[in-house]
């Protein structure tokens, strides 16, 4: 909770949303707050830190969500415009397949969900507009296509995982949408243990200010299933949603440089 107020008290310039989604996440923000007063009462609000909500001013701590991923019970989530340090690295790729793998040789019932956005859609090009004197990319056009590739790897792993006997129904617990608008925040989450983050002007959410939400504590418990059920079918309500498979064989143009 004091994340979220302190994104949005914090004198903002260049780091400041578009207005869109500036108003988006304030009327996020006052659901969960509402959310917060009805199942704690006021005088629990101000003391949620208690519970083991908090935040990470370094950014996402994406060693450990590689990590976690390969010891992983029941699910993971993972919901962003595109897979900057997971994906389009090509270190932290070889790491996350070789972690999915492992976690679905162990456990093939586990939920995978992948939540990414369309690099040819509107959003995306006002994310690229808003990421691109930061990023190391000469231009709008290879931005978009290291966007576009980082989508064409995830989908080439996950038909590779087809090929092997021992992880089984494969489509019903490994699934990857791409959706044309961008989602409220992004979040990164292994068994409920979630790391959230809104989107900033010139910063990559992974590098900016997290808010950590426990698995192990019962505020952590709710806000997250708050999330969950709440807030994110909201946003898939809004948005055309396509399995990756479908986008890659109805959008080709997506996967070529302009």
């Amino acid at each position: 909770m004091f994340f979220v107020l302190h994104a949005f008290h914090t004198p903002v310039n260049s780091e400041k949303p578009d207005e869109h989604y500036f108003f988006t996440a304030i009327e996020f923000v006052g659901v969960l707050i509402t959310f917060l007063i009805l199942e704690h009462g006021l005088s629990k609000l101000q003391e949620l830190h208690i519970s083991g909500i908090k935040e990470v001013e370094h950014g996402l701590p994406v060693e450990e969500i590689l990590e976690s991923i390969k010891s992983a019970s029941f699910d993971i989530i993972i919901m962003d415009t595109y897979l900057e340090k997971m994906v389009v690295n090509p270190s932290n790729r070889k790491i996350l397949e070789e972690n999915l793998h492992t976690v679905l040789k162990r456990n093939p019932k586990i939920e995978i969900k992948f939540f990414l956005v369309d690099p040819a859609c509107d959003e995306a090009t006002k994310r690229i507009d808003e990421l691109l004197p930061e990023s190391s990319y000469k231009n709008h056009s290879e931005f978009k296509q290291a966007w576009s590739d980082s989508l064409v790897h995830l989908d080439n792993f996950r038909n590779i995982l087809k090929n092997h006997k021992e992880i089984e129904n494969l489509e019903k617990h490994f699934s990857i949408e791409i959706q044309d608008t961008r989602p409220p925040f992004s979040m990164y989450s292994i068994d409920g243990k979630a790391y959230v983050s809104f989107y900033r002007k010139n910063s990559q959410s992974t590098n900016s200010l997290q808010l950590c939400i426990p698995n192990n504590t019962d505020d952590g418990k709710l806000m997250y299933n708050f999330f969950v059920s709440s807030v994110i079918p909201q946003w898939q309500a809004k948005s055309n949603a396509l399995s990756i498979e479908k986008y890659i064989k109805e959008k080709p143009a997506s996967f070529k440089s302009e």
